[in-house]
């Protein structure tokens, strides 16, 4: 079973708040996973200015229709419920799109007798991005290598295996620690081979729901409903 973790569009969405709430909210959290979020997530919202406006993007309405119309018009079919009095809700959506320095080749990949459609990237030099179509590391915290496959945006995306099944902000830890101790590899590989996916999740992120907050004008608010949809992530 795949498992994901994006945290970013859920602090971009509380950033986005902030046009309602006035700036710099400090939000107080109810349970445990709501403080690990505060603590490792929110914590650091100056990195989204990482992402390009095209790549995050962000709306607030005091109408759940005109959010719904935005998130069913990019592809989403998750809905808000309609707002009560004096409620807003906010539509954040993150869109990264990768290409790599090369066409890949289409093949299969074979485990258990089954055999699941993927991708062979060769090891070869691009003299245009002055680079590898991929570089290996490895981690002292992790026992297989990690693959670094460069792009032509210039964005890095790391590829291993996974060595146990987490999710969530177990997972996010992981692969913190995993990139804290990262290292270039000593071995050489002369291709990088990972399966395909067509990934559509709905995630539960309900516990997000009691979250709250104090507005500029020392009104208090609470986040009421929470959804997340990743929609066919190839």
């Amino acid at each position: 079973m795949s498992q994901t973790v994006v945290l970013a569009p859920i602090v971009a969405a509380l950033v986005k708040a902030e046009d309602v709430l006035g700036k710099n909210r400090r939000w107080q959290s109810i349970n445990t996973t709501q403080k690990r979020f505060l603590q490792e997530a929110f914590a650091t919202r100056d990195q989204l200015q990482y992402f390009s406006e095209k790549e995050v993007r962000s709306w607030a309405d005091r109408v759940a229709a005109k959010l719904n119309k935005i998130l069913k018009d990019e592809g989403f079919d998750i809905e808000l419920e309609d707002f009560s009095e004096g409620e807003f809700g906010v539509v954040s959506i993150l869109d990264v799109t990768v290409e790599w320095l090369m066409r890949g080749q289409k093949i299969e990949l074979k485990r258990k007798n089954k055999k699941y459609p993927a991708v062979r990237l060769p090891l070869e030099w691009i003299d245009e991005a002055g680079k590898h179509t991929f570089t290996a590391h490895e981690s002292s915290t992790h026992t297989h290598p990690i693959a670094l496959v460069h792009t032509k945006s210039g964005d890095q995306v790391y590829m291993t295996v996974a060595d146990q099944q987490l999710e969530g902000f177990e997972l996010k830890s992981r692969i913190d620690k995993m990139r804290v101790e990262m290292k270039p590899g000593r071995g050489y590989y002369e291709s990088l081979q990972f399966p395909m996916i067509d990934l559509d999740q709905r995630v539960d992120i309900g516990w997000l729901v009691g979250m709250k907050t104090t507005d500029a004008k020392r009104q208090d608010w609470k986040i009421s409903q929470a959804k997340q949809h990743k929609p066919n992530l190839r």
